[in-house]
């Protein structure tokens, strides 16, 4: 398979690693329903391309890297809708933003704790979760 971005020109991949996500993600459903994720050589961070649209790519990370104690209960009926049978199946990712600061050299990196990404390793597909009464943001400071 071959997919064209923007960011990264064209890339030959195996058919077996796209992630579908049947919903899309929050607010680009239509470009975010077949996103592949592009590893970062010796980085926490990795670019979850869309195989779709070649201009929609996100950062995303294993949230434990800067969270450790962070606590996410998927739902029984999202456990149903990925097909989740075993705990080493699940891959949790969020989402990260990169904002210019005015008048600061660096930039604001924030991470979407509120709506983290589920994907089951089996079946390759996903879904974003939206955590009702919780603590966390869709704009949690990241360490400098």
């Amino acid at each position: 398979m071959k997919i064209t971005s923007t960011r990264f020109g064209d890339i030959e991949l195996p058919d077996d690693v796209l992630i579908h996500f049947e919903k899309g993600l929050l607010g680009l459903e239509e470009s975010t329903t077949s996103l592949v994720l592009l590893e970062q050589e010796d980085s926490p961070y990795y670019w979850l391309q869309s195989a779709d649209d070649p201009d929609v790519a996100f950062v995303v990370t294993d949230p434990w890297l800067f969270w450790p104690d962070y606590d996410l209960l998927i739902p029984d009926e999202v456990e149903k809708e990925l097909d989740l049978k075993d705990p080493e199946e699940v891959e949790i990712m969020v989402l990260v933003s990169v904002r210019p600061v005015e008048d600061s050299e660096y930039p604001e990196v924030t991470a979407n704790l509120l709506g983290p990404l589920v994907v089951n390793s089996r079946t390759r597909h996903g879904c974003q979760l939206v955590l009702d009464d919780s603590e966390y943001s869709t704009r949690t400071q990241m360490a400098a």
